[in-house]
């Protein structure tokens, strides 16, 4: 993506399941262009860039397996003003509780 895409009216909510999109991308660096599914690897800041582009953020829910904090994933979102919702894997009912909160109007 270059920095001349023309914006997006409207604003985005983000929401990323890490684990489920890696997996899915080893598959199909697999199955679909015969390539090593475990040399596999998303740029995370890119992938956000492609999906958010220009648009205002509204909302980054990130759970599944969570980068670390110095990863520069963070950082690119940060400097978006992006505040993102972090519910890591280790947690199964997080995200339950997470969307029940967020349902209810808290």
């Amino acid at each position: 993506m270059s920095d001349t895409t023309p914006p997006i009216d409207g604003f985005v909510c983000l929401y990323v399941d890490n684990s489920n999109i890696f997996h899915e991308g080893q598959r199909f660096a697999e199955q679909q262009r015969s390539e090593d599914r475990y040399a596999f690897r998303i740029d995370f800041i890119h992938f956000s860039q492609l999906l958010l582009r220009n648009r205002t953020v509204r909302e980054v829910v990130w759970g599944g397996s969570i980068p670390p904090a110095t990863d520069t994933v963070w950082q690119a979102l940060k400097d978006r003003g992006v505040d993102p919702h972090l519910i890591p894997r280790s947690a199964p009912d997080s995200s339950i509780r997470y969307r029940r909160k967020r349902n209810s109007g808290s």
